[in-house]
Protein backbone atom coordinates (compact mmCIF):
# COMPACT_ATOMS: atom_id res chain seq x y z
CA UNK A 1 0.00 0.00 0.00
CA UNK A 2 2.85 2.39 0.80
CA UNK A 3 4.29 1.92 -2.68
CA UNK A 4 0.91 2.70 -4.27
CA UNK A 5 0.56 5.81 -2.13
CA UNK A 6 4.06 6.90 -3.14
CA UNK A 7 3.29 6.52 -6.85
CA UNK A 8 0.02 8.37 -6.40
CA UNK A 9 1.71 11.25 -4.58
CA UNK A 10 3.96 11.78 -7.58
CA UNK A 11 0.91 12.23 -9.80
CA UNK A 12 -1.23 14.23 -7.39
CA UNK A 13 0.43 17.57 -8.20
CA UNK A 14 -0.75 17.28 -11.82
CA UNK A 15 -4.48 17.14 -10.92
CA UNK A 16 -7.34 14.85 -11.83
CA UNK A 17 -9.18 16.59 -14.67
CA UNK A 18 -9.30 13.33 -16.65
CA UNK A 19 -8.32 9.68 -16.56
CA UNK A 20 -4.75 10.67 -17.36
CA UNK A 21 -3.51 10.76 -13.79
CA UNK A 22 0.13 10.83 -14.84
CA UNK A 23 -0.48 13.74 -17.24
CA UNK A 24 1.49 12.16 -20.09
CA UNK A 25 -1.35 12.42 -22.61
CA UNK A 26 -1.93 8.65 -22.70
CA UNK A 27 -4.07 6.47 -20.44
CA UNK A 28 -2.07 3.43 -19.36
CA UNK A 29 -1.33 1.15 -16.39
CA UNK A 30 0.15 4.04 -14.41
CA UNK A 31 -3.24 5.74 -14.48
CA UNK A 32 -4.91 2.53 -13.25
CA UNK A 33 -2.59 2.74 -10.22
CA UNK A 34 -3.56 6.36 -9.75
CA UNK A 35 -7.26 5.55 -9.94
CA UNK A 36 -6.93 2.67 -7.49
CA UNK A 37 -5.18 4.86 -4.99
CA UNK A 38 -7.80 7.62 -5.48
CA UNK A 39 -10.56 5.14 -4.65
CA UNK A 40 -8.72 4.23 -1.45
CA UNK A 41 -7.99 7.85 -0.51
CA UNK A 42 -10.51 9.94 1.41
CA UNK A 43 -11.67 13.10 -0.40
CA UNK A 44 -9.66 12.27 -3.52
CA UNK A 45 -12.56 12.15 -5.94
CA UNK A 46 -13.92 15.61 -6.77
CA UNK A 47 -16.44 14.53 -9.41
CA UNK A 48 -14.32 15.33 -12.43
CA UNK A 49 -11.80 12.54 -12.75
CA UNK A 50 -12.58 9.52 -14.87
CA UNK A 51 -16.16 8.86 -13.80
CA UNK A 52 -17.00 6.88 -16.94
CA UNK A 53 -20.55 5.95 -15.95
CA UNK A 54 -21.37 9.36 -14.41
CA UNK A 55 -22.61 7.87 -11.16
CA UNK A 56 -20.87 10.55 -9.08
CA UNK A 57 -18.21 8.29 -7.62
CA UNK A 58 -14.98 6.58 -8.58
CA UNK A 59 -15.21 2.78 -8.29
CA UNK A 60 -14.27 -0.55 -9.84
CA UNK A 61 -16.64 0.07 -12.79
CA UNK A 62 -14.58 3.12 -13.75
CA UNK A 63 -11.38 1.09 -13.48
CA UNK A 64 -12.84 -1.57 -15.80
CA UNK A 65 -13.88 1.15 -18.26
CA UNK A 66 -10.38 2.60 -18.15
CA UNK A 67 -8.87 -0.84 -18.81
CA UNK A 68 -11.22 -1.19 -21.79
CA UNK A 69 -10.12 2.23 -22.99
CA UNK A 70 -6.46 1.19 -22.76
CA UNK A 71 -7.13 -1.96 -24.77
CA UNK A 72 -8.88 0.08 -27.46
CA UNK A 73 -6.05 2.60 -27.63
CA UNK A 74 -7.30 5.39 -25.40
CA UNK A 75 -5.86 8.76 -26.39
CA UNK A 76 -6.82 12.41 -26.23
CA UNK A 77 -7.86 14.08 -29.47
CA UNK A 78 -7.02 17.72 -30.20
CA UNK A 79 -10.32 18.83 -28.61
CA UNK A 80 -9.41 17.11 -25.34
CA UNK A 81 -11.85 14.24 -25.81
CA UNK A 82 -10.78 10.70 -24.97
CA UNK A 83 -10.95 8.52 -28.08
CA UNK A 84 -12.53 11.46 -29.89
CA UNK A 85 -12.18 11.86 -33.65
CA UNK A 86 -11.16 15.54 -33.75
CA UNK A 87 -7.85 16.03 -35.57
CA UNK A 88 -5.61 18.93 -36.46
CA UNK A 89 -6.03 20.07 -40.05
CA UNK A 90 -3.15 21.15 -42.30
CA UNK A 91 -3.32 24.66 -40.84
CA UNK A 92 -2.92 23.38 -37.27
CA UNK A 93 -6.57 24.10 -36.39
CA UNK A 94 -8.38 21.45 -34.37
CA UNK A 95 -11.21 19.99 -36.44
CA UNK A 96 -10.82 22.92 -38.82
CA UNK A 97 -11.16 20.78 -41.96
CA UNK A 98 -8.75 23.18 -43.73
CA UNK A 99 -11.34 25.96 -43.70
CA UNK A 100 -8.48 28.44 -43.17
CA UNK A 101 -6.65 27.29 -46.31
CA UNK A 102 -7.15 29.49 -49.36
CA UNK A 103 -7.58 28.25 -52.92
CA UNK A 104 -3.81 28.46 -53.39
CA UNK A 105 -3.33 25.81 -50.72
CA UNK A 106 -1.79 28.35 -48.32
CA UNK A 107 -2.97 28.51 -44.70
CA UNK A 108 -4.48 31.90 -43.84
CA UNK A 109 -3.45 33.14 -47.31
CA UNK A 110 -5.21 35.86 -49.28
CA UNK A 111 -6.08 33.64 -52.23
CA UNK A 112 -5.90 34.50 -55.89
CA UNK A 113 -5.53 38.06 -57.12
CA UNK A 114 -7.48 38.27 -60.36
CA UNK A 115 -5.28 40.25 -62.74
CA UNK A 116 -7.14 39.40 -65.94
CA UNK A 117 -8.46 42.87 -66.58
CA UNK A 118 -7.50 46.03 -68.40
CA UNK A 119 -4.61 46.74 -66.01
CA UNK A 120 -3.11 43.27 -65.75
CA UNK A 121 -1.23 41.37 -68.42
CA UNK A 122 -0.74 37.97 -66.77
CA UNK A 123 -2.35 35.05 -68.51
CA UNK A 124 -3.63 33.61 -65.25
CA UNK A 125 -4.57 34.75 -61.79
CA UNK A 126 -1.68 35.33 -59.42
CA UNK A 127 -1.64 33.34 -56.19
CA UNK A 128 -1.28 35.36 -52.98
CA UNK A 129 0.15 38.37 -54.82
CA UNK A 130 -0.01 41.92 -53.50
CA UNK A 131 -0.39 43.52 -56.93
CA UNK A 132 -1.06 42.65 -60.54
CA UNK A 133 1.66 42.07 -63.12
CA UNK A 134 1.48 44.86 -65.72
CA UNK A 135 3.19 45.76 -68.98
CA UNK A 136 6.15 48.16 -69.01
CA UNK A 137 6.49 50.98 -71.56
CA UNK A 138 7.86 48.48 -74.13
CA UNK A 139 4.75 46.32 -73.72
CA UNK A 140 6.65 43.57 -71.92
CA UNK A 141 4.49 41.81 -69.34
CA UNK A 142 6.25 42.13 -66.02
CA UNK A 143 9.03 44.22 -67.60
CA UNK A 144 10.82 46.97 -65.68
CA UNK A 145 11.39 49.58 -68.40
CA UNK A 146 10.01 53.05 -67.60
CA UNK A 147 9.81 56.38 -69.42
CA UNK A 148 12.65 58.69 -68.34
CA UNK A 149 12.55 62.46 -67.91
CA UNK A 150 13.25 62.97 -71.63
CA UNK A 151 10.21 60.88 -72.51
CA UNK A 152 12.26 57.92 -73.76
CA UNK A 153 11.12 54.41 -72.83
CA UNK A 154 13.98 52.62 -71.12
CA UNK A 155 16.01 55.83 -70.92
CA UNK A 156 18.23 56.76 -68.01
CA UNK A 157 17.38 60.44 -67.64
CA UNK A 158 16.20 61.39 -64.17
CA UNK A 159 14.77 64.53 -62.61
CA UNK A 160 16.84 66.19 -59.92
CA UNK A 161 15.39 67.63 -56.70
CA UNK A 162 14.49 70.80 -58.56
CA UNK A 163 12.46 68.92 -61.15
CA UNK A 164 15.08 69.54 -63.84
CA UNK A 165 15.78 66.63 -66.19
CA UNK A 166 19.37 65.50 -65.61
CA UNK A 167 19.92 68.58 -63.45
CA UNK A 168 22.44 68.84 -60.64
CA UNK A 169 20.04 70.31 -58.08
CA UNK A 170 21.50 73.80 -58.36
CA UNK A 171 18.66 75.33 -60.35
CA UNK A 172 16.08 75.53 -57.59
CA UNK A 173 15.38 77.90 -54.76
CA UNK A 174 13.27 77.78 -51.63
CA UNK A 175 10.34 80.07 -50.95
CA UNK A 176 8.35 80.35 -47.73
CA UNK A 177 4.66 81.18 -47.34
CA UNK A 178 3.03 83.19 -44.54
CA UNK A 179 2.39 79.99 -42.51
CA UNK A 180 6.07 79.04 -42.63
CA UNK A 181 5.75 76.24 -45.18
CA UNK A 182 8.78 75.97 -47.47
CA UNK A 183 8.69 74.97 -51.13
CA UNK A 184 11.22 74.17 -53.82
CA UNK A 185 10.96 76.66 -56.68
CA UNK A 186 12.28 76.18 -60.21
CA UNK A 187 13.55 78.92 -62.52
CA UNK A 188 11.93 78.50 -65.94
CA UNK A 189 12.95 81.27 -68.26
CA UNK A 190 12.32 84.55 -66.45
CA UNK A 191 9.75 83.05 -64.09
CA UNK A 192 10.05 81.22 -60.76
CA UNK A 193 7.67 78.28 -60.48
CA UNK A 194 6.86 76.31 -57.33
CA UNK A 195 7.48 72.59 -57.74
CA UNK A 196 4.59 71.65 -55.43
CA UNK A 197 1.13 72.85 -54.49
CA UNK A 198 0.58 75.69 -52.03
CA UNK A 199 -0.07 74.49 -48.48
CA UNK A 200 -0.84 77.76 -46.70
CA UNK A 201 -4.30 78.44 -45.33
CA UNK A 202 -3.83 82.25 -45.15
CA UNK A 203 -3.36 85.13 -47.53
CA UNK A 204 -0.30 87.35 -47.15
CA UNK A 205 -2.35 89.82 -45.08
CA UNK A 206 -3.19 87.06 -42.62
CA UNK A 207 -6.80 86.47 -43.68
CA UNK A 208 -7.91 82.85 -43.92
CA UNK A 209 -8.29 81.45 -47.40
Amino acid sequence: MKSILLIFSLFSSIGYASCDYSGDGVVDILDIVGMSNCILTVDCFDGSQCDWNDDGELNILDILSTISCILLGCNLDCAGEWNGDAVLDDCGVCDGENADMDECGICFGSGYLNCMNETGCSTEAVCDASECIVEDCFGVCGGEAVIDCYGFCGGTGEFDDCGVCEGDGSGCEEVTDIDGNTYIAIQIGNQLWMAENLKTTHYNNGDEI
